[in-house]
């Protein structure tokens, strides 16, 4: 019973380690996929926030420049009059002003993005994002100027997206790096300082065989020596900004480290509750095992009619209950030693009876006296001692005569005294080894053992 318990104990106790162990192992899966939900959310926040930043001072400035004069130069010549105040305060690179394509050779190759954005806010009257890497990457927002009701001039403003990365990087609690997968493998698109730069290298270097669709649907892991890292790969959803991607490095080995510690622990309280059980359980069957291994010893003594030692030894038993009440065994205890002593009342009468029975058999009911079962034993018994000591065995025959008549005269009642004094009469006459039966209705027997000679027959006679 005890290994049957104990094996019930490994398999529940095994089975809630696994599913413990692999819940915590499903919580480091959540934990990675909710970072890079949350990256993913935090990256279009911030991107946003820059982005409406820019809006926000670009309006506040042109409607400032506007209320002196509606005029598309006077607006360009208050920008070039303030460009340089106005980079530092819009943290720009390049601040353009433009109410019409710019020409193929002015700004190099920026010329066709300024021209796109340009056709694309001024058509739509709205504000156009897009991005332009040459030395650097940069993020262009060209807001439509409307002058006069009629006439459209486009501010654009180019912002390093440098401070783009370093908000995320802050943001994420991680190192991220702006990345390009215009060429063969993924090339680092920002400034970095040469610790980031070498952890970016090292987890690009991870994933270089990883397809860009699978790193950006579910990031990818990197272990390194006692260091776990979580990469995600995040696009900028902007115009003109396909093939740039935030790159983010983030160390989960505080987590990973919680988890391990977390299943250190399941597994010592595991085997800690398993022992425990093992102990209780041993403590508790080992009891209930003492008790049937006495009820077992005892039980023999029930067909071997030893009554009394049977229930002495269930008194000598130390009863210890758990919480005080009684168990299954009690009962068993208390319906065994009931059936001892229903046993024990039944040997009593069923000896009485045989007593009965036997004097019944033995001896005549009405004298007392051996009746002739008795007589034939004893001869029996007389004539195979005398054969080893070689002496003497006599039967006297005794009958009364006329003892009809004493019935038909004064009755069966006066008949049974006069027989019962005529046995009294002839015992008396008599050794104690010898035998005097009641051989049948007024004939006696008696039975003389260990005699010498023939005379002593004759003078009992």
């Amino acid at each position: 019973m005890i290994v049957i318990m104990v094996a019930l104990l490994v398999i529940i106790t095994s089975l809630a380690t696994y599913l413990l162990v692999n819940q915590s192992n499903s919580s480091i899966h959540k934990a990675h996929t909710d970072l890079k939900l949350a990256n993913q959310g935090q990256l279009r926040l911030i991107q946003g926030l820059l982005t409406e930043r820019t809006i926000v001072w670009i309006r506040a400035f042109s409607q400032q420049a506007l209320s002196e004069r509606q005029q598309f130069a006077y607006l360009k010549d208050q920008v070039d009059t303030h460009r340089e105040l106005l980079r530092m305060q819009w943290q720009a690179e390049h601040i353009w002003v433009v109410n019409k394509p710019l020409a193929s050779n002015d700004n190099g190759n920026s010329t066709t993005t300024i021209n796109t954005i340009f056709t694309r806010a001024s058509d739509q009257l709205r504000t156009v994002t897009s991005t332009l890497c040459e030395q650097t990457c940069m993020q262009l927002v060209g807001v439509p100027i409307l002058i006069n009701g009629r006439d459209v001039a486009v501010i654009i403003v180019a912002t390093s997206l440098q401070e783009f990365v370093a908000i995320l990087s802050d943001s994420f609690d991680a190192t991220a790096a702006l990345v390009d997968n215009s060429g063969a493998n993924l090339t680092i698109m920002s400034q970095l300082t040469h610790e980031a730069r070498s952890l970016i290298q090292t987890s690009l270097a991870s994933v270089s065989q990883n397809d860009i669709s699978d790193l950006v649907l579910n990031g990818a892991e990197l272990l390194q020596g006692e260091r776990v890292y979580s990469l995600f790969l995040l696009p900028l959803e902007q115009s003109n900004s396909e093939g740039l991607y935030v790159f983010s490095v983030h160390d989960q080995s505080k987590v990973v480290e919680q988890v391990a510690v977390y299943q250190r622990s399941v597994f010592v309280v595991a085997i800690t509750l398993f022992f425990s059980f093992t102990i209780l359980s041993y403590c508790l069957f080992s009891r209930f095992r003492a008790r049937l291994m006495n009820l077992s010893q005892r039980l023999p003594l029930l067909p071997k009619r030893q009554f009394k030692a049977f229930t002495e030894q269930r008194l000598r038993e130390q009863k210890r209950h758990l919480l005080g009440f009684s168990d299954e065994l009690d009962i068993l205890e208390d319906a065994t030693e009931k059936l001892s002593i229903e046993l024990a009342d039944l040997d009593e009468k069923n000896r009485k009876n045989l007593e009965k029975l036997e004097q019944m058999a033995m001896y005549d009911g009405l004298t007392a006296l051996p009746n002739r079962n008795m007589l034939n034993f004893q001869i029996e018994k007389q004539l195979s001692q005398a054969k080893r000591s070689n002496r003497l065995v006599a039967l006297l025959f005794i009958d009364v005569d006329d003892f009809k008549k004493v019935n038909d005269v004064y009755g069966h009642e006066v008949g049974d005294k006069l027989l019962k004094y005529v046995g009294q009469r002839i015992a008396e006459g008599l050794r104690e080894s010898d035998i005097i039966t009641r051989f049948g209705g007024d004939e006696f027997v008696t039975l003389l053992s260990d005699i010498d000679a023939m005379e002593q027959v004759e003078r009992v006679a």
